[in-house]
C-alpha cells in the first residue's frame, strides 16, 4: 500500500529484517568460481538458494556484513554478487573478511539494492583463492527493509 504525500507516492514500511546467509565452497574448488549462497529468511524455515519477493512487497537491501571475524575462515574469503531473476547482477560487495560490522572502514553498498514483488533474489559467493582439501563455509548477514507497494 502507498499513499501520496507532497505529490510523491510514499511507501508503507513493513519493517526491517536481517537474513543470515552462508555460502559453502566445496573442497578443491578453483579460485574465482561462483557458488550459490543459502538464504535463511525465516528462522522457522529451512534455508534456500533463492527467495521470491512476495506479491505487494518491495525489499531493499541496505547493508551486508559479517558478525565476527570467524564468519570467514582462513582461505575462504569471497566476494558476493546479488542477482535479480537468476541472471541480472545488481551489485558486488566484499571481500567478506573486510566487512566486520564493527569495522568503521568496511566496504558499504554503493547504493541500496531493490527488488519488487515476484522478482527472485539470490546471492553468489565467489571465492578469491582456491579451496583446499576441506569445504569452507562463509557466513554473512543482509539487512533488508520491506515496504508495501
Amino acid at each position: 500500500m502507498s499513499f501520496l504525500f507532497g505529490g510523491r507516492r510514499q511507501k508503507t514500511p513493513l519493517g526491517q529484517v536481517t537474513f543470515k546467509q552462508s555460502v559453502t565452497f566445496p573442497a578443491n574448488q578453483p579460485a574465482l568460481k561462483p557458488t550459490l549462497a543459502d538464504i535463511q529468511g525465516d528462522i522457522l524455515a529451512s534455508a534456500s538458494k533463492e527467495i521470491q519477493i512476495p506479491q505487494g512487497e518491495e525489499w531493499i537491501i541496505t547493508d551486508v556484513f559479517i558478525a565476527v571475524s570467524g564468519d570467514v575462515p582462513a582461505g575462504g574469503d569471497a566476494f558476493l554478487t546479488f542477482e535479480k531473476n537468476r541472471r541480472f547482477p545488481l551489485t558486488t560487495v566484499g571481500p567478506l573478511s573486510t566487512m566486520l560490522i564493527g569495522n568503521q572502514q568496511r566496504p558499504r553498498l554503493k547504493a541500496a539494492v531493490g527488488y519488487v514483488d515476484g522478482q527472485i533474489l539470490r546471492v553468489l559467493g565467489t571465492n578469491i583463492a582456491a579451496i583446499g582439501t576441506g569445504a569452507i563455509t562463509d557466513n554473512f548477514y543482509t539487512e533488508i527493509v520491506k515496504n508495501a507497494l
